[in-house]
């Protein structure tokens, strides 16, 4: 509806093909897959070449997500959980989702300089893996990632689709700011 807090994320999602929805329709509080952002950002970036093979064991070919896997794989946007397995299944930790969509910026050549980012501002900032503390600063800064409410960021939960949604299109607004300089 209208008054759902990411009622214009989902919009601009949805109009801008970057997902297809499940069988049940959106499903805005269902937990991001692994595969799923991958195809969302491959959607994103729209390559005009098709990637390499994957060297990851448990990604088979012709499935909806495999060219994402590939793609993303290819340019440094994802990594496996192990070298040979990538866990297509396996929800997005909000810490993982900070960690790709940095990746992807550095991908597109995007400004990735943090400044003034104190993550001791956030309750569970002790929580978050050191991985992905650098992505999480650069997510802050730059408005793509805002914490859930009392100031906690939640590194370890699984992220929605509806918050992927609202962070793809925060993002793809500073990409489309820096395309414009």
């Amino acid at each position: 509806s209208e008054n759902d807090w990411y009622y214009s994320s989902v919009k601009y999602a949805y109009e801008n093909n970057l997902f297809a929805g499940t069988d049940k329709g959106f499903e805005p509080n269902v937990p991001m897959s692994r595969a799923m952002i991958v195809t969302v950002l491959h959607r994103l970036a729209a390559p005009s070449e098709a990637a390499s093979e994957t060297l990851f064991e448990d990604i088979e070919n012709d499935t909806w997500y495999s060219e994402g896997v590939k793609w993303a794989s290819s340019n440094g946007i994802i990594t496996g959980i192990t070298n040979t397995s990538f866990a297509p299944n396996s929800n997005i930790t909000r810490e993982q989702l900070a960690v790709i969509i940095y990746r992807y910026a550095n991908f597109m050549g995007y400004d990735t300089e943090v400044k003034n980012v104190n993550l001791d501002n956030f309750s569970d900032s002790d929580e978050i893996s050191a991985f992905a503390t650098n992505a999480i600063k650069y997510a802050i800064s730059k408005g793509i990632m805002n914490g859930k409410g009392n100031k906690v960021i939640a590194p370890l939960e699984g992220a929605t689709r509806a918050e992927v949604a609202t962070m793809i299109m925060r993002f793809a607004e500073i990409g489309d700011t820096q395309n414009e300089e």
